[in-house]
C-alpha cells in the first residue's frame, strides 16, 4: 500500500521530470481526473509549461508549474491510492506494490505527460484508486502529519449521545450527538450524509424554544441519508428523529 515512503520515492523520481517542457497531456480514463477540472483545461495549462518543483504533502505528490502565463500559480496533484505508481522515462522508484499487479500493462496507464525531449511522466493504476487533480487543496494537510489527538472543549450544559446499530461492535446506522454550549445547543448526525452533519433544523427549533419532541421532528431536514442493506433512507430519517429526541432528553432538554 503506497504510504509515505512510497510517495516520497515518487517525489524523488519526479525530480527527473523538472524543467523539461511539456508537449502533451493524455488521460486514458476520465475517472482518473478528480475535481471540476476538464481535460481541455488541464491541457491548456500544462502544455508548454514545465514542472518547477516536486513536493510531497502526506500522500499527495504536488508538482508546481511554471514557464507560461497560463501555468503561473498552478499545481498538479497526484494521488496513488493502494495500487498506483509513478514512472518517469519508463523508470519507477518502487519495484513492487503488495496490492497491485506485478506487471506493467499499458492498459493500466491512467494519466501521462509527454515531455518535449521525448520522455514522459506516467501514472499507472490498475484499480483506479488514485487520481490527478489541478490545484489540490493543501490547507488541511501537512508534511508527514498524522492525527494523534482530538481535543474537545468541555460543555457548559448537558450532553447526550444515541446510536442505533445491529450489534454493539457495528458502525452506527444512525448516530446523534447533543451538546449544550455557551454558543447554544449543538446537534450532530452521523450516517445521514456522506460526512457527519449538523441538524440545522433541530438547532433552529431549540433556539426558538421548541420542546425536545418538536425539535427532534426536524432532525432530518437537509439530510441526504444513504440507502444500503442495513436501512432505507426513510428508515434512517425516522431513526434520526427518534434518536435526536432521546439524546435531547438525555442532555436535559
Amino acid at each position: 500500500m503506497p504510504e509515505l515512503p512510497e510517495v516520497e520515492a515518487y517525489r524523488r523520481l519526479a525530480v527527473e521530470a523538472l524543467d523539461r517542457p511539456i508537449a502533451s497531456v493524455s488521460l486514458y480514463d476520465p475517472r482518473f481526473l478528480r475535481g471540476a477540472t476538464s481535460l481541455r483545461q488541464l491541457k491548456r495549462i500544462l502544455v508548454g509549461a514545465s514542472f518547477r518543483a516536486a513536493r510531497r504533502i502526506g500522500k499527495l505528490l504536488v508538482l508546481d508549474l511554471a514557464g507560461t502565463p497560463a501555468a503561473t500559480d498552478h499545481r498538479l496533484g497526484l494521488r496513488f491510492g493502494m495500487t498506483g505508481s509513478l514512472f518517469v522515462d519508463s523508470h519507477s522508484a518502487v519495484d513492487e506494490l503488495i496490492y497491485s499487479s506485478k506487471a506493467r500493462g499499458a492498459q493500466w496507464d491512467r494519466f501521462a505527460v509527454g515531455l518535449a525531449d521525448g520522455g514522459d511522466l506516467v501514472v499507472h493504476d490498475p484499480r483506479i484508486l488514485g487520481g490527478v487533480i489541478l490545484d489540490p487543496d493543501e490547507t488541511a494537510l501537512g508534511p508527514d502529519e498524522v492525527l494523534v489527538e482530538i481535543r474537545v472543549p468541555p460543555t457548559t450544559g448537558g450532553f447526550g449521545f444515541e446510536k442505533f446499530n445491529r450489534r454493539a461492535q457495528d458502525w452506527a446506522i444512525v448516530g446523534v450527538v447533543v451538546a449544550h454550549t455557551e454558543a447554544g445547543p449543538g446537534v450532530a448526525l452521523v450516517n445521514m450524509a456522506t460526512t457527519p452533519i449538523r441538524a440545522a433544523g433541530t438547532e433552529e427549533a431549540l433556539r426558538a424554544g421548541a420542546s425536545a419532541a418538536d425539535a427532534a421532528a426536524r432532525a432530518d431536514e437537509g439530510t441526504a441519508p444513504p440507502e444500503d442493506q442495513n436501512a432505507s433512507r426513510e428508515y434512517r430519517r425516522h431513526l434520526a428523529q427518534v434518536l435526536t429526541r432521546r439524546a435531547l432528553e438525555s442532555a436535559g432538554r
